[in-house]
């Protein structure tokens, strides 16, 4: 899974800033950008890595509180979580088991 709104330009730049308006709280994990990255990296070799490392670092300077950590021991514990089958970060997919309160 490529987490979409990270990865294209436009896409992240207006996530960004309307985090920064406080329309919306961003959130990601550094498992998340790693994965974001890694297939920049693998799709633009144009694109120097430091360049991408400079934007990483932006994009966590420009959003305060942005980035979570602590998360990993609570994944177990949610109920709709699925492992990724091709080990994509953080590509959590509800099991078809899974229905909303009182959706049933």
């Amino acid at each position: 899974m490529t987490f979409t709104v990270l990865y294209p330009n436009v896409l992240r730049d207006v996530l960004i800033r309307f985090a920064q308006t406080g329309l919306v709280h961003a959130r990601w994990t550094d498992r998340i950008l790693d994965e974001t990255f890694g297939n920049l990296a693998r799709d633009r070799p144009d694109i120097p890595t430091a360049k991408l490392d400079k934007l990483r670092e932006l994009m966590n300077a420009a959003v305060p509180d942005c980035l979570v950590t602590g998360y990993e021991k609570l994944i177990p514990a949610l109920k709709w979580y699925t492992e990724p089958v091709r080990g994509d970060a953080e590509a959590a997919e509800p099991r078809a088991d899974h229905h909303a309160e009182g959706d049933e």
